[in-house]
């Protein structure tokens, strides 16, 4: 077998075993600080806790892993600049760059809420 296509069908195996989401998860997590649950709930929670919107859930680790591998200040700046269905900002005009890296750590359940 070809390497390609080991890793291939490895990537697609492990994809298959990962948890299946669970859009109560994402919807009942909220950050510990009381400035980012606002934040998070003014301008992330409506697509990051709910399936289907392209977005990766809150609180699904599986889902954040390719993002979190191009590093963190790769994702920040696809938050401030806007990717995809996403506006730039995240629409979060409060928001400065620590607040984006604050809220990606929690969302991805990758650090907390600092």
């Amino acid at each position: 077998m070809r390497p390609t296509v080991a890793l291939l069908s490895l990537t697609l195996l492990l994809t298959g075993c990962s948890d299946p989401p669970d859009p109560e998860r994402a919807r009942s997590v909220l950050p510990e600080s009381e400035r980012l649950q606002t934040l998070y709930q003014q301008s992330c929670q409506g697509c990051h806790a709910r399936p289907g919107t392209g977005a990766p859930l809150t609180a699904h680790p599986s889902q954040w892993a390719a993002r979190l591998n191009k590093g963190m200040d790769r994702l920040v700046e696809s938050v401030v600049r806007g990717y995809g269905a996403m506006p730039p900002g995240g629409q979060c005009l409060e928001c400065d760059r620590s607040d984006h890296r604050a809220l990606i750590r929690f969302m991805s359940g990758s650090g907390g809420d600092a």
